[in-house]
Parts: structure tokens; C-alpha cells; sequence
């Protein structure tokens, strides 16, 4: 009887943490997205900025060092183009030439935002 009883508690616990584990992860899974989506503005402002600057004054050096230093601070690669599309920096190894990067930068230019569909998770994979 003992063994039934407690088996029955178990249950019910593991059930109870579970329910209330569950919906606390998706909610961290959807607030670190959101960060991680204002952070990616953020830079994508200041990289506007520094081009602008760059495009009226005709150098790019500037830019330029800020962008290796982000590639060599966060390890992700960067493609800085201008109004036209031509590329004006190029680090970590991605080119715009790439027909995905290439898409990429015609709807930033046609100013189609890519924010994910929902809330990223250590399992999702990027979409192709």
C-alpha cells in the first residue's frame, strides 16, 4: 500500500514540476529571442551609421575596423554593403557574391525585416 501511495506522489510531483517548468522555458526561450533581436538592431543602427558617415565623407576606414572588431568579438561575419548593394566590407569569411548572403542583402535593401518566427531554442535549427 505504502509503495502504491508513493508512487502516486510521484507522479503527481513530477507532473506538477512539469507543468510549472514547461511554460517557464518557453518564456525564457521567447525573452532571450526578443534580446537577442534588439541587439541585432542595434548593431544593424550602428553599421548604418558608420556607412553613412562613411558615404559622406568617401572613407571607409572607420567602418571598417568596427566591423573586424565585431567579427573578432563575437565570432559572426559580416557583410557591409551600400545603397546599391556593393559590397564595402567583407569579414569572417561570408561574401556577398553567396546567392543566400546575395538574398539576404536585397531584402535588407528593399528593407524586409528577417526576424525569426518564434522563439529560438538550443535545438532549432536556421532556416535555409
Amino acid at each position: 500500500m505504502r509503495t502504491r501511495v508513493q508512487t502516486v506522489l510521484l507522479l503527481f510531483g513530477v507532473l506538477a514540476v512539469a507543468a510549472f517548468a514547461v511554460p517557464l522555458l518557453l518564456f525564457t526561450a521567447s525573452d532571450r529571442t526578443q534580446q537577442l533581436v534588439l541587439a541585432r538592431s542595434s548593431d544593424l543602427d550602428r553599421f548604418a551609421s558608420l556607412m553613412d558617415r562613411a558615404a559622406g565623407t568617401g572613407d571607409t576606414s572607420a567602418i571598417t575596423a568596427e566591423a573586424v572588431r565585431y567579427t573578432r568579438l563575437y565570432g559572426e561575419p559580416l557583410v557591409v554593403t551600400d545603397t546599391r548593394g556593393h559590397p564595402v566590407v567583407q569579414t569572417g569569411g561570408m561574401h556577398a557574391a553567396d546567392p543566400t548572403v546575395a538574398r539576404l542583402i536585397d531584402a535588407a535593401l528593399r528593407n524586409q525585416t528577417a526576424h525569426p518566427g518564434g522563439a529560438l531554442r538550443p535545438w532549432s535549427r536556421a532556416p535555409r
